[in-house]
């Protein structure tokens, strides 16, 4: 690791023999992720879920209501059970529709606009869900059932139509760049739904940001480039969230059948105290867990590249345990390959593999 230099590249393999399993249909997955990200479950009702759109998403919105109708089509009985000693109260609402709101001022100072569309229904069972596996409003979270599960393209569907931000394109080397965007000040989120994305075979970037003229947390940034939108827009195109963008734009990696080179750009060094651990496995796997790579040097390096690479490290973090579940959790697996960019384009070349 030590030779590694700027242009040198670094390997991610896509991953494979990953336990799928689903606990979930896509449309739960969905509510949740725009739960995670705009959603909001009152402290006095516990059981009414709203969502918060923009005034010019009102076919999103629509679109979400006849989802919510679809995930509860027996609400009626059970919140009337839930409700028997309360219904002269007045607090009985059985219904699911969009609201247009205007929000108070002081709650939302920052924001030109005072008008949103709400979606809100009254349902003991989605609510109970989005608590379960995503938390409370102000202590939000992923659920491991979440992280694991086969089919979480479609939370992280709901999750960038309610956060994410998508750029049409800017310059960038001569070259238009797009990038879908989400932010978070919750740094574990972010880094879930990078992992979550990679085992959809969808690279992404992530980043810190930090706000110094406004009186916010650090945020960080969870970004997808050029055409891996187009990967992410026709798993969920039946949600009409996201547009394909045009084809044939620049990427900043080299994509392969069996995993991903990315150039490196700058290399820093940092102090680190604690553990330092090489694990080998007997056969070839790509499931790697947090800060720790799984590997078989030898016979993974020649299945995969017909190249001899120099070495492969995990790195442990000084607070992890050494009882680490690595079933639970993922990561990158780097891997130092000694070709010259001329050399890895030539090698890519001879086995067809476009740029």
């Amino acid at each position: 690791v030590k030779n590694i230099t700027k242009d040198d590249y670094v390997f991610f393999p896509k991953k494979k023999n990953i336990i799928k399993t689903s606990k979930f249909s896509k449309e739960e997955l969905y509510i949740l992720g725009w739960y995670l990200g705009d959603g909001y479950i009152s402290m006095k009702n516990k059981n009414q879920l709203q969502i918060f759109l923009s005034m010019d998403q009102e076919h999103i919105a629509k679109n979400l209501v006849n989802i919510l109708n679809n995930l509860d089509p027996n609400r009626d009985r059970l919140v009337k059970e839930h409700y028997r000693n309360n219904i002269n109260k007045g607090k009985l609402k059985i219904s699911s529709y969009i609201e247009k709101n205007k929000l108070n001022p002081a709650c939302y100072k920052k924001h030109k606009t005072k008008e949103c569309l709400i979606v809100q229904i009254t349902s003991y069972k989605l609510t109970e869900m989005c608590y379960e596996y995503c938390g409370t409003p102000n202590n939000k979270f992923i659920h491991e059932d979440i992280f694991t599960d086969k089919n979480n393209i479609y939370f992280i569907a709901g999750l960038f139509a309610a956060d994410g931000s998508l750029n049409n394109g800017r310059n960038y080397d001569g070259y238009n760049r797009y990038s879908c965007s989400l932010t978070c000040t919750e740094k574990h989120v972010i880094e879930s739904v990078r992992e979550m994305l990679f085992n959809q075979g969808i690279l992404s970037s992530c980043r810190k940001q930090t706000l110094k003229k406004i009186n916010f947390n650090d945020q960080y940034e969870c970004c997808i480039y050029n055409e891996d939108i187009n990967k992410l827009s026709q798993i969920y195109n039946s949600f009409d969230i996201v547009k394909p963008i045009k084809k044939h734009v620049r990427s900043s990696f080299i994509e392969t059948n069996e995993g991903y080179w990315l150039k490196i750009k700058d290399i820093q060094v940092k102090d680190y105290e604690g553990y330092v651990y090489n694990i080998g496995v007997e056969k070839e796997n790509t499931y790697i867990a947090e800060n720790i790579a799984v590997h078989n040097c030898i016979s993974f390096g020649l299945a995969l590249l017909q190249a001899e690479y120099n070495e492969v490290r995990g790195v442990i973090p000084k607070d992890t345990k050494e009882n680490t579940n690595f079933n639970q959790k993922s990561a990158k697996l780097m891997l130092r390959n000694r070709f010259s960019h001329s050399n890895l384009k030539k090698l890519l070349n001879a086995n067809n593999i476009q740029q």
